[in-house]
């Protein structure tokens, strides 16, 4: 059984003694299910999907440019600056729920990188995305940077029709709920508003640290997370960037 726990560190950082008192509390129940055992939490919901067929990215985002609905909306990068030389997204989720069943829906595929199956596929597949974002009222994590990526990259972009879909925030949400030192980040989020996935990044990021020079873009070396090993995108990447666009969508 792995309970996961944020480290002593991030609790201290986040100088909020409520937290911290949830935090003491969940050591308890950890420890009780040491003793009696429990089911672990599935880190791969059923609803969620990765595709490399154009086809069907193509169908899926028809579907959210035709219902214009709230979506949740994130990307993978090559790293932090969106107008930089070589800079892509490399990935691309997106997370609604149907309007007429209410049934949770999302789908992720990969972009703009060597290896992709997509890359050929891109100049098709842009119109197509980015109707989907102007039709959608848009929900991110720093959702800035994400539409400034998409700008930056996405061949034929109107910013005025892209920024006016910018709608919600959860970075900003979780830093106004606390104004205060400590993360902000999507993992410290499905803790507090998405906890039938918390701990959904973990497997991730240990992969990530063991492959830095290949998966991790703060490396410096061209690392990102589209690099993971095709035999692990089932077990670790999909539930991370899946995760992302979740804990996002819920937390709204």
């Amino acid at each position: 059984l792995l309970w996961p726990m944020l480290s002593p560190r991030q609790i201290q950082q986040q100088q909020n003694e409520a937290i911290a008192e949830r935090w003491r509390k969940a050591i308890i129940e950890g420890l009780k299910y040491a003793r009696t055992g429990a089911e672990p939490l599935n880190y791969n919901l059923p609803h969620y999907r990765i595709t490399t067929d154009p086809d069907e990215v193509i169908q899926w985002m028809d579907y959210p440019a035709s219902i214009k609905t709230l979506v949740c909306f994130d990307t993978e990068t090559t790293g932090l600056k969106q107008f930089a030389k070589g800079g892509s997204i490399v990935f691309m989720m997106f997370r609604w729920d149907a309007p007429e069943t209410g049934e949770p829906m999302s789908i992720g595929f990969p972009w703009d990188y060597v290896g992709s199956e997509l890359k050929p596929y891109i100049d098709e597949l842009t119109p197509h995305v980015l109707e989907a974002l102007y039709a959608s009222q848009l929900i991110g994590h720093n959702l800035s940077f994400d539409l400034l990526w998409v700008i930056a990259t996405l061949k034929g972009c109107d910013l005025d029709r892209l920024a006016n879909q910018g709608m919600y925030d959860t970075w900003h949400m979780a830093y106004t709920a606390r104004q205060q030192r400590g993360t902000l980040g999507l993992e410290r989020v499905a803790y507090d508003y998405a906890p039938h996935i918390a701990g959904y990044e973990e497997d991730m990021t240990l992969l990530i640290k063991l492959h830095g020079e290949l998966m991790d873009p703060a490396s410096g070396e061209g690392g990102h997370y589209a690099n993971c090993p095709k035999d692990k995108w089932e077990t670790h990447l999909k539930p991370y960037v899946m995760g992302d666009v979740e804990s996002c969508f819920v937390a709204r």
